[in-house]
């Protein structure tokens, strides 16, 4: 009994002393960052076990002022050392990063990702604009704008900080210890426009310290008390400005999705301008916006279909920002007929209906005409027979071809009464240079250029009657993208 109890104490032990060594690997100590510094050489980064140097070199990045540095690393057991190519500058600001890819030497990966940021900035106040002051001579003239800084600036950074809109070309002169510029033109600006000067947070002072926010200053030189004037333009399909005159002018080539551009020589209303605008026949859709920062353009967008008339009437009374007004309307006539935007036209199919190639033309002045497929050729016993059917389109003179894919997957037949069945087998495209066969050699010429498809198609014939329904969707394009105008559906007695 004594032995019995002495097994179990005993095995009691080892129990425990087995469950201690297995649970002692919950004890081992974190692999972290305990301490960072640096001078003016370097970065030092202090762990808490000796480190695996490749990896954590490969984790390590350090940033100055938003931009990688490069440089060199030492490392002495737990200590990693990294020194810039130019040392720690000043007026610099800086962030270290450690990721968890950092190891020491038994594996053990970096307990969290390690950030710290710091700076050597003497100060970290950051600079104003005091003052925009444009000097004006006695014809009210513009000869120079000074702006006067808070402290002084970095001359690169306000080059990239400085806009003014309309852009005016200028001299630079920095004075008083770079807390000053002096702009003066290159050029005679002219009288009673409206400028808007934007100077972004770009601008850094000596210390890097850039502009709190961006600040904006507008200015007129001279007095105003003319009329704004302007130009009408509308944008072809290559995207260029063209010229649009007045009625009884009709300017012809717009596209249906024109793009109408007002340019005037200065800043307007754009609160009411809206009512200035008229466009007939009234169905026809149209938008529009201010689409100049300094709001001395307006685009007018109209949703328009290939070949209508449009009628634009820009009413007078349009006011600039002193309340000056135009004096006359503008009356434009527009034919949207812009050639590389025509659509696709289905003209006519022809379908072999015997053994002797004759065709059966399929159009809509032909519809609910018979279809009658010769019973030599094709018999009522229902076995497929080859025929062969070639659709006519119209397309635009600046497209090359038909879109291949677009017209084969267009094309379906629908039969009534089980009459017959129609199956659609390969297709290619024929150009007119092709059209000197029966029956494309009966096209007649048209204005455009005419292209078509040729189908193989299976037809498999009965004794019953019935309709016979050819369809073509849209989805028909050129190869410019120009789609069937409308979906196409003719029906045919068999």
């Amino acid at each position: 009994m004594l032995y019995i109890r002495a097994f179990i104490r005993l095995k009691s032990i080892l129990l425990t002393v087995l469950a201690f060594s297995s649970c002692s690997n919950f004890f081992i100590p974190y692999f972290e960052v305990i301490d960072s510094s640096y001078d003016k050489e370097k970065i030092e980064i202090v762990f808490s076990s000796d480190i695996d140097d490749e990896k954590t070199r490969k984790a390590f990045l350090l940033t100055e002022n938003g931009l990688s540095v490069s440089g060199t690393f030492s490392t002495s057991n737990k200590i990693l050392c990294f020194y810039p190519q130019k040392g720690i500058q000043d007026n610099c600001e800086y962030e270290i990063s450690i990721g968890t890819m950092a190891e020491d030497i038994n594996g053990k990966s970096l307990k969290e990702k390690f950030y710290r940021t710091f700076n050597t900035k003497e100060e970290t106040m950051n600079p104003k604009i005091m003052k925009i002051e444009p000097k004006i001579n006695q014809d009210d003239s513009l000869v120079a704008l000074e702006i006067i800084f808070s402290e002084p600036i970095q001359e690169e950074s306000f080059q990239n900080a400085f806009k003014i809109e309309p852009q005016i070309s200028f001299i630079v002169d920095f004075m008083e210890d770079d807390t000053k510029a002096h702009m003066i033109p290159t050029h005679k600006i002219p009288k009673g426009i409206m400028y808007k000067i934007t100077i972004s947070e770009d601008l850094k002072d000596k210390r890097n310290n850039p502009l709190e926010e961006p600040y904006e200053y507008r200015f007129k030189t001279g007095n105003d008390n003319a009329p704004p004037e302007y130009e009408v333009f509308y944008l072809n399909s290559a995207n260029n400005e063209i010229t649009l005159n007045e009625q009884p002018y009709e300017n012809h080539n717009v596209p249906p999705k024109a793009k109408v551009l007002l340019k005037f020589n200065e800043e307007i209303n754009m609160e009411y301008i809206g009512s200035r605008i008229e466009i007939f026949p009234s169905t026809t859709k149209f938008s529009y916006e201010s689409t100049s920062s300094i709001n001395n353009m307006l685009t007018i967008y109209i949703d328009g279909n290939y070949g209508d008339y449009v009628y634009l009437t820009l009413d007078k009374g349009i006011e600039d920002l002193y309340g000056n007004k135009t004096e006359f309307e503008k009356k434009i006539t527009m034919i949207l007929d812009d050639e590389n935007c025509r659509p696709v036209s289905f003209i006519k199919a022809y379908l072999q209906i015997d053994a002797d190639n004759n065709y059966k033309e399929l159009s809509y002045g032909t519809q609910y005409t018979y279809l009658n497929l010769d019973p030599l050729y094709f018999g009522n016993d229902k076995i497929a027979r080859n025929a062969t059917l070639y659709l006519v389109f119209k397309i635009s003179k600046g497209a090359k071809h038909l879109d291949y894919f677009s017209s084969l997957d267009a094309l379906s037949f629908k039969t009534t009464n089980s009459c017959c069945s129609i199956s659609i087998k390969n297709a290619q495209i024929i150009s007119t240079e092709q059209f000197t066969y029966h029956p494309l050699s009966l096209m007649d010429d048209l204005d455009g250029t005419i292209c078509a498809m040729k189908f193989r198609l299976e037809i498999t014939n009965t004794n019953r009657s019935g309709l016979v329904e050819m369809n073509i969707n849209r989805n028909v394009m050129d190869s410019l993208g120009n789609k069937l105008e409308k979906d196409i559906s003719i029906a045919f007695n068999k």
